[in-house]
């Protein structure tokens, strides 16, 4: 992780230009792009979008005086900055480095959703909430268009009515399983159950010609199926009796995650996974996204794992090698992560063939835009020799403690005390505003200025 203290180091052979850059610094007033996001072509017909532009405020400009850091680097290649899968214990089957696990949903082109609204023989009749599933769709369409930068179009099929099973809610019945533990009785018992649904789903189906090329499968319960507590989840699911069922991940959320309006945000959570993606870090159950945090502030995804995808094109990552690190440092800027055509807008520092740090200039526009306090940076380091260990998450690991290995950790500020916790509510303290700085092992890394875009310097301690 480096050294989270509260000392802070001097910058060696950087005197001159620190002097020359605090001098500027004292009169500088920060400010932020506010350019909305283009609009996405909608695969689903929903008035609806999780992304409302026309609500943000125009920034003011900053000053005209405001001085911009000369740039110096000898940028790399973006492969360079693709570290290799190193994990020497690995928990979960996604990889956390280079290459991307093998998918079973396409993470490039076109990806094939179906919708099916499900209920039970002891659930009185309710109207299917096509409103709903249409308005879900749509937003799961428009965040991976968006989100993707177009390499990836997420098409939906809807059934538009109840496929009822013969048997009640209340055979459905099961605990929720832990992460990272051994197989209990009660995980057979409900990997079991939720087979026995899946199949008994597929059987209704009037036309099964609509699994033909399907990805994932999304079951919509009713409101009245209160014994459906825990979601429903498989992964993979291959049917011999059913030819047109091959590698389909299936999703039916119980009433543990009773957020109906954020319910496009799980949808997208669960199919990344099938994505090839471990999430679940940097800062796991912090607001920085949706990867770490289902119902977080901000519902992008990080660099990292975007990087990873493909969905990064090489003038939007910035990939500098440590190793070319000379005495007087870098100083880069960076674009805004939530605006695509504001390039760079991910940097990665590669340290060692298995570290990096990874840093993106945030700000609550576009997927962030109830953020309201993103206002800066934020920084993580990614070790592809971890993994992310959840045995512990719903008791002592608050997501960001080293005891408890994560494949990415959020870094603080130097002045920060306690950077272990980062559940919803304690993620402002890793947001990085200008003059802060950390250091990280053998460097130091500042965030020099912050306005229309950010500057940074980086350099050994």
């Amino acid at each position: 992780m480096g050294n989270l203290g509260l000392s802070t180091r001097s910058w060696g052979g950087w005197s001159m230009f620190r002097i020359l850059v605090m001098v500027f610094i004292a009169t500088l007033i920060s400010g932020c792009s506010n350019i909305n996001q283009p609009n996405a072509e909608e695969s689903v017909n929903s008035s609806t979008s999780p992304v409302s532009p026309s609500s943000q405020a125009p920034a003011p400009e900053p000053p005209e005086n405001r001085p911009a850091l000369d740039e110096s680097f000898l940028a790399a290649e973006a492969n360079v900055c693709s570290l290799q899968e190193a994990r020497v214990e690995q928990r979960q089957p996604n990889n956390v480095g280079f290459p991307l696990s093998e998918t079973w949903i396409p993470t490039l082109g076109t990806a094939n959703f179906l919708v099916v609204p499900v209920t039970f023989s002891d659930i009185a009749s309710e109207n299917v909430p096509l409103d709903f599933i249409r308005d879900t769709a749509g937003k799961v369409s428009r965040w991976y268009a968006q989100t993707s930068r177009g390499k990836l179009e997420v098409k939906f099929d809807v059934i538009e009515n109840w496929v009822e099973l013969n048997a009640p809610s209340t055979d459905f019945v099961f605990e929720k399983g832990k992460a990272n533990v051994q197989t209990t009785n009660e995980d057979l018992i409900r990997n079991q159950l939720q087979a026995e649904m899946t199949e008994s789903v597929i059987a209704n189906l009037n036309d099964k010609s609509v699994l033909q090329g399907k990805d994932a499968l999304f079951m919509v319960f009713p409101q009245g199926a209160k014994a459906i507590k825990t979601s429903i989840l498989q992964r993979g699911v291959d049917l011999p009796s059913t030819p047109e069922v091959e590698n389909l991940m299936v999703w039916g959320t119980g009433t543990d995650a009773p957020v109906r309006e954020l319910e496009w945000a799980l949808w997208i959570h669960e199919a990344l996974h099938d994505q090839g993606l471990p999430l679940h870090a940097p800062g796991n159950g912090s607001d920085f996204g949706l990867g770490q945090n289902q119902y977080a502030k901000s519902s992008t995804l990080s660099g990292w794992e975007q990087f990873k995808l493909g969905w990064l094109s090489g003038d939007e990552v910035l990939c500098l090698d440590a190793d070319k690190l000379d005495i007087n440092g870098w100083h880069f800027n960076l674009g805004i992560f939530e605006l695509p055509d504001s390039k760079p807008n991910v940097a990665i520092l590669r340290l060692t063939d298995y570290e990096a740090i990874v840093i993106e200039s945030r700000r609550p526009v576009g997927y962030s835009e109830n953020y309201s306090n993103l206002h800066g940076a934020i920084v993580y380091k990614v070790d592809t020799r971890l993994d992310n260990d959840r045995a512990s998450e719903c008791c002592e690991d608050y997501g960001n403690d080293p005891e408890f290995d994560k494949w990415a950790y959020l870094i603080a500020p130097d002045d920060i005390s306690n950077s272990k916790q980062s559940t919803g509510g304690t993620s402002d303290k890793f947001i990085f505003e200008e003059g802060d700085e950390a250091s990280i092992g053998d460097y130091i890394l500042r965030l020099q200025q912050s306005a229309e875009l950010d500057s940074f310097t980086f350099a050994r301690r």
